[in-house]
């Protein structure tokens, strides 16, 4: 829930101050904890990158997962204005 929240409050600040197209996020392929609260917040899944940084004693996969402005504004903010709503 931890992480969740604070990915909800950098999408919040960076709607706020910050006029992007898409917002990048990547996780080790095999963390399904961040796979989960990604998808949870409404990123989309853009596919894998094999072996593409080193992990703890080898190297990793990441998935990529990204948010459109227009995801964000029609679909996205609303969705975590009411789960942030839900939490408190």
């Amino acid at each position: 829930l931890h992480r969740v929240d604070r990915r909800q409050r950098q999408m919040c600040i960076r709607d706020r101050h910050l006029n992007v197209a898409r917002v990048e996020f990547r996780a080790d392929a095999m963390n399904e904890k961040s796979i989960h609260a990604m998808k949870s917040i409404g990123c989309i899944a853009e596919g894998i990158l094999r072996s593409n940084c080193m992990g703890v004693k080898k190297r990793r996969d990441s998935i990529v997962f990204s948010i459109l402005k227009n995801e964000w504004k029609d679909a996205v903010k609303p969705n975590l204005v009411q789960q942030i709503k839900k939490v408190q």
